[in-house]
């Protein structure tokens, strides 16, 4: 019997509610429509009709855009007058150019009215913008942030773009219309079809017919329902020297990290990283709300390389034989209990009740914005971990929290693949003493790798479990990709006990309109097995379709 969702969140730490069906989204989500320029074009105009009768049909709660807007507190003016010179006395420090400085404080005076004192759009409503607006009357200006407010702009298709351009041009397509529009989401379209560019850096075109509905509720809803909000590091306990990249026992780890990078630079999946500096926006200001979201960071790269630490398996115990009486009690009556410090779960299986210790993990990551394959011990390294549901940041010694030094966006998937392992390494051991998967993950850990494409099913070695392909296309720092992940793993090992197959290697995780996850002994292993045909795997979407 699988773990319930709010289980598995306590485990995760993910304590509000969310939906995990784009059918719960659609009726929990709210959307209002930005009101017009007088240039729009009529095609867009045409669109956003079909696009609010679309989203009436699915449940979506649609509010006049003056029943959205309302007047700040005086508590609320004073937060935003901190906020406002915060972000004028850093970017003015962050400007080298005389001539720069001139424009911002330009930029930043001409708003200073409207952001203190302007009525802004309530929070948890999303916005779809028609068109293109003029730098002062974006939505962004009438929101208090991307997370509360996800921002949705529709625009015509760049003609010079199209399904079979590269990659790296539908990166540059999108990361140019994020930063010129402040949007979230760019939906561009023309008469027979939409393209929908996220953050994930996907890039779904469908068409606009007959499944037009259905294609919004698949594709479009999960995406606002669920946006990219990265980790804040308010979200983290964070342990200052907590490592050393030179410390004996982590060699193995740190040169896997660093030396498959030679590796992983020949299968180009992962592409250079970009500045926030070198993005189109309109203004400084606008770029420095852009620094904001993503948590003051100074760039974003793309996937990720990581090393989950070995990990001390406890053996799960039958439910009656679990000697302390005040763990029994509880967990008789519940499913997850917090005990002395440390998180238990029931997990019933073939007939059995099993009480299973949640293991705290730790994970050795490369840093956002770093180049993947070109990593610096000394710089680019960050050790995250997961106990009792608290997630700890641990920096390497001498370094400290800056723009360039901050955890992924995927943080909470890769500590999500690190304790399903844990947890279900416990019940392969329990079940299954000479299964491979448990041995490894004591004595080595294991390695999560992650890029924004995906492996050509043909080319998948046996024991390596797929899942995750059905799964609703949610963002990647979303708390639904965390909660997709630990489901996936739980499905798959479980379901390797209960049929004996002793031969579980790792896993292929699927993220829908985001790209791959995979675990497995060594990053070594996983490029050596990438280079060997440069068909196996490559970025963007064509052999996602292969599993759906």
């Amino acid at each position: 019997m699988p773990l319930n969702t709010e289980t598995i969140k306590k485990i995760l730490g993910i304590r509000r509610e969310i939906d995990l069906t784009p059918i719960d989204m659609a009726k929990n989500l709210k959307i209002t429509f930005f009101p017009n320029e007088e240039s729009v074009d009529e095609e867009i105009l045409k669109f956003g009709e079909k696009l609010k009768t679309a989203f009436i049909n699915l449940g979506v709660e649609i509010i006049p855009y003056n029943k959205v807007l309302e007047s700040p507190s005086l508590d609320k003016i004073f937060k935003r007058w901190f906020l406002f010179f915060k972000i004028y006395s850093l970017v003015v420090k962050s400007l080298k150019i005389r001539e720069d400085v001139t424009k911002f404080k330009k930029s930043h005076y001409k708003n200073f009215f409207k952001f203190i004192f302007g009525k802004k759009i309530k929070r948890k409503i999303a916005i779809i913008s028609l068109g293109e607006n003029r730098e002062g009357f974006l939505p962004i200006d009438y929101t208090t942030s991307f997370k509360e407010n996800p921002i949705i702009t529709v625009v015509r298709k760049n003609k010079e773009i199209n399904e079979s351009s590269a990659f790296e041009k539908h990166i540059e397509e999108a990361l140019n219309l994020f930063a010129r529009d402040m949007t979230n989401l760019a939906v561009c379209i023309d008469e027979k079809s939409w393209t929908i560019y996220s953050f994930n850096l996907s890039n779904p075109t469908l068409p606009i017919d007959d499944n037009f509905e259905k294609n919004v509720l698949n594709s479009l809803i999960p995406k606002i329902s669920a946006p990219v909000v990265p980790p804040a590091i308010n979200d983290f306990k964070v342990l200052e020297n907590n490592f050393s990249p030179g410390d004996e026992k982590y060699a193995s780890y740190i040169n896997d990290l660093v030396e498959s990078g030679t590796l992983f630079e020949k299968t180009k999946l992962y592409p250079a990283g970009r500045k926030i500096e070198s993005l189109r926006f309109k203004n400084f200001f606008y770029r420095w709300i852009g620094a904001i979201h993503l948590d003051e960071r100074n760039g974003m790269s793309y996937g990720f390389l990581a090393r989950q630490l070995p990990v001390r398996l406890s053996s799960p115990l039958l439910l009656e034989s679990v000697k302390d009486k005040e763990l029994l009690h509880k967990l008789e009556n519940n499913e997850c209990v917090s005990h002395k410090g440390n998180l238990y779960v029931k997990i019933i299986i073939k007939g059995m009740n099993l009480a299973v210790e949640v293991p705290e993990v730790w994970v050795l990551t490369s840093r956002s914005g770093s180049n993947k394959t070109d990593l610096n011990p000394r710089k680019d390294i960050i050790k995250i971990g997961l106990k009792n549901g608290q997630m700890f940041l641990g920096l390497s010694v001498g370094s400290n929290l800056s723009g360039d030094y901050k955890p992924s966006f995927d943080t909470k998937v890769i500590l999500s693949h690190a304790v399903s392992n844990a947890i279900f390494a416990s019940l392969l051991l329990y079940f299954q003493p000479n299964s491979s998967f448990p041995k490894i993950l004591q004595m080595d850990g294991f390695a999560i790798a992650h890029w924004h494409g995906y492996i050509n099913p043909k080319f998948i070695p046996k024991g390596w479990i797929v899942y995750g392909q059905n799964n609703p296309s949610v963002s990647c720092s979303s708390p639904q990709a965390a909660i997709y992940a630990f489901q996936g793993k739980e499905k798959g090992i479980m379901n390797n006990i209960l049929t004996n197959n002793i031969k579980y290697n790792g896993d292929i995780h699927i993220e829908p309109h985001h790209g791959t996850n995979m675990t497995l002994p060594s990053l070594e292993e996983l490029a050596s097995f990438l280079i060997q045909n440069h068909s196996i795997a490559e970025l963007g979407s064509r052999y996602l379709y292969y599993y759906q």
